[in-house]
């Protein structure tokens, strides 16, 4: 199963952000978050990383919260 959720993301340094990850709706399992990094230029999508609170398997609607500003989200994966 899943551990680790990887997102490109785009963000300066004056950024401050929280993704956090639900599974099979909205107010459902918190599975985990990923703090968005500073160290970006705001330009460049950078792959970020986050472990997971719990493997999850099988498959799932995924929900996603964005909390903060100044950052933006490409893609996303599992691991």
């Amino acid at each position: 199963g899943a551990t680790e959720f990887v997102a490109s993301v785009c963000a300066g340094t004056e950024v401050t952000g929280v993704i956090q990850i639900r599974i099979d709706r909205l107010m459902g399992d918190i599975v985990g978050y990923l703090e968005v990094s500073k160290d970006g230029d705001g330009k460049t999508y950078i792959e970020q990383s986050g472990k997971l609170l719990e493997t999850v398997t099988g498959v799932h609607d995924l929900y996603f919260t964005f909390y903060g500003s100044g950052y933006s989200l490409d893609t996303w994966k599992f691991h």
